[in-house]
């Protein structure tokens, strides 16, 4: 069982490293001007803070889970959601807080669902990986 927990630890926080590249890969073909070396950065950038957010949010967070025995996919989805909010929060604060009330609230609105649906994919991910392996789809 830990080494299905350490896959999805290692495997999980991978999820908006390829959803972002992949994203960025289709804004490229359209913009072919845009330096394609950086990928990699971007690749290093995210891989490096959805790492550090895994540290600091999602481990705690699965112990707190496996706890109370809420490892199911359903709490992995809600805590990676919240987890992707509030790690995008964090990192962004200031530039969400500098536009105007109306941009803000329509930035800040976006932002949290576009980044807690990233986490709650992440989240899934984690629990696909990691869950008991008793052969029931709620477990």
């Amino acid at each position: 069982q830990r080494l299905f927990v350490t896959l999805g630890f290692l495997l999980a926080p991978l999820t908006p490293v390829a959803i972002l590249c992949a994203l960025k890969l289709i804004i490229n073909a359209s913009h072919p001007e845009t330096d394609p070396g950086y990928q990699k950065y971007l690749v290093i950038l995210i891989s490096g803070l959805a790492y550090v957010a895994t540290l600091i949010l999602a481990v705690p967070t699965y112990f707190v889970l496996r706890r109370f025995k809420l490892i199911r996919w359903w709490s992995c989805t809600l805590a990676g959601f919240l987890m992707g909010d509030v790690a995008v929060v964090t990192m962004s604060w200031y530039s969400l807080v500098q536009s105007p009330f109306a941009d803000w609230l329509a930035n800040v609105a976006g932002t949290l669902v576009w980044f807690g649906a990233i986490g709650a994919a992440a989240g899934f991910l984690f629990w696909a990986i990691a869950r008991p392996q008793t052969g029931k789809f709620g477990t």
